[in-house]
């Protein structure tokens, strides 16, 4: 309304702006491609005055006719198509027109026949989800009522075996129902014709820096410190390159510690040394990746992977050393992530001394590989059927 002009010559300038300027082309090639995309759309669908229905075949010949213009001649067939479809800002105009006209006057009728694509379910949930023992013995408070497994697996939820979706709530031993109205607002995706065979792979940078957190411990021997590295980290030997930035962290100095007398004095001691532990690693890392990037006429650009090696799986002690290397370790890596592509990935130790570790470790490689792109082929280009 602004522009005082319909919809359909205003996204038509809108266009002609785009497509025919340098610096989109330069800056912006993404948006280059959907302004053009938009083009050829509206090109398509929007008739002439007077123009006969398209069959299937003249209609895929108007647009290889067109595709081939456009890539001959580039900006002055952009140029023609545009000017063309300003002349088709009448038929536009009645389209509109007629679609007004069609809703104001069937509008209930269309939006009634819509709403028929909803179906109805019953969420029926069986009496055996309660533990009906434990909770007439509850006192007020307790929120573990449900049936729990008969021994401690964690992927295992039994109370989910006691709710079934029906289409009527007629479920023998039911404890009650719950009506769900479904809407279909979208349509599936079905195969068509033979599958094509894709190969992915990651594309791996030529430079790459790997920051290390590896756990140390300080012990008493013989009326003296010795300072180690913890006992499980030689398992993690494999994920270490020989070229690499080690941040060496003892767990214990970052544990808060309870002290009953100078509680609050306490705790502002251990958010002084949290801060300053954070800070000073974010400090180093980020001047050697500044003197590194001095470097970039010949050193390719790198990206960085952070290993972070604990002893333990995440704590949910707040106390814990753990747990503030964690969190400071999720900062770090938000505040590089600005200067150099990172991932960052945790890998508890003492998993890889289980049987199944080969899980722990496919996990944490498929999460570093995470930070690389994948480049996919096909034998041939794919085409999209219009």
């Amino acid at each position: 309304p602004e522009l005082h002009k319909p919809a359909f010559e205003a996204r038509l300038d809108k266009l002609e702006e785009e497509l025919l300027s340098e610096e989109t082309a330069r800056t912006q090639p993404g948006r280059l491609c959907r302004r053009l995309a938009e083009l050829i759309f509206l090109a398509i669908v929007v008739p002439e005055q007077g123009e006969e229905s398209l069959s299937r075949s003249a209609l895929i010949d108007k647009v290889q006719m067109l595709l081939a213009s456009l890539r001959t001649s580039e900006k002055e067939a952009v140029n023609r198509v545009i000017q063309n479809l300003r002349q088709r800002a009448a038929s536009m105009q009645l389209i509109a027109t007629a679609l007004i006209s069609t809703l104001r006057a069937r509008g209930q009728k269309v939006i009634a026949q819509v709403q028929q694509n909803s179906c109805q379910h019953f969420i029926c949930v069986k009496r055996g989800i309660v533990e009906w023992t434990r909770l007439k013995g509850a006192e007020p408070g307790v929120r573990d009522l449900l049936v729990g497994p008969q021994q401690s697996a964690r992927e295992q939820i039994e109370w989910f075996k006691h709710i079934e979706i029906c289409d009527r709530p007629d479920t023998p031993n039911l404890l009650f129902s719950v009506q769900v109205t479904t809407e279909i607002l979208e349509h599936d995706l079905m195969t068509n014709g033979e599958p094509q065979q894709i190969k992915a792979q990651r594309l791996l940078p030529q430079q790459l820096l790997q920051i290390c957190w590896v756990p140390y411990c300080a012990q008493k021997q013989n009326d003296g410190w010795i300072y180690k590295v913890a006992p499980n980290t030689v398992e993690a030997k494999g994920w270490v390159l020989p070229a690499s930035i080690h941040i060496e962290y003892e767990p214990r100095t970052l544990t808060r510690k309870q002290n009953k007398k100078q509680a609050e004095e306490s705790k502002q001691y251990h958010a002084a040394a949290v801060c300053a532990f954070a800070v000073l690693v974010y400090c180093s890392l980020w001047c050697t990746i500044k003197r590194l990037k001095q470097f970039e006429d010949r050193v390719p650009e790198f990206t960085a992977l952070m290993l972070r090696l604990q002893e333990t799986s995440r704590p949910n002690d707040e106390n814990s050393g753990d747990s503030y290397v964690y969190a400071a370790a999720q900062t770090i890596e938000a505040m590089l992530a600005q200067d150099v592509r990172i991932r960052m990935q945790g890998l508890a130790l003492e998993n890889l001394t289980k049987q199944n570790n080969s899980y722990v470790k496919l996990g944490v490689f498929d999460a570093l590989s995470s930070a690389f792109p994948i480049a996919l082929d096909t034998p041939t280009p794919p085409v999209v059927a219009k």
